[in-house]
């Protein structure tokens, strides 16, 4: 079983694994089917309903299958985007994600208010239900 690190505990190693491994997924078209498959959800509401986080638990399990294909050792990186919102942070460097906004358009937003702020993170861990979570914070938490 791997650890799963956050972004800045990454040895240059790897990170450049991680990054080489997104590229083979690219150009094998694994990306596109999953970005694919993403995109059926998003416009059947999943990121507003009570099933978006097992939901999206499964497609990056899925996802850091795919990436242990080619090397086992490879997971999928911690980000704490409520506290590292920042668009200069490391994360968007060149060398790690931040290639890929530009090389594969994106169109995300990263960095910006869209992104849950920490407040907003520590009021829906205290919500009483799961399902509240996302039904009254809306785009808050699921969007």
């Amino acid at each position: 079983m791997g650890v799963r690190k956050t972004y800045r505990g990454l040895t240059d190693v790897e990170r450049d694994r991680f990054v080489q491994a997104l590229f083979q997924l690219k150009a094998n078209g694994v990306i596109d089917r999953f970005a694919q498959m993403h995109a059926t959800h998003f416009f059947m509401n999943i990121h507003r309903s009570s099933h978006f986080l097992p939901w999206h638990r499964e497609m990056l399990l899925r996802f850091e299958r795919r990436l242990q294909q080619i090397h086992p050792d490879i997971t999928i990186p911690y980000w704490a985007s409520a506290v590292r919102r920042s668009t200069s942070d490391p994360l968007w460097a060149n060398n790690f994600l931040g290639q890929f906004n530009s090389a594969w358009n994106l169109g995300r937003a990263l960095g910006s208010a869209i992104l849950p702020t920490q407040q907003q993170v520590l009021t829906n861990r205290g919500r009483g239900t799961y399902d509240s979570t996302c039904t009254t914070a809306g785009s808050t938490c699921c969007g």
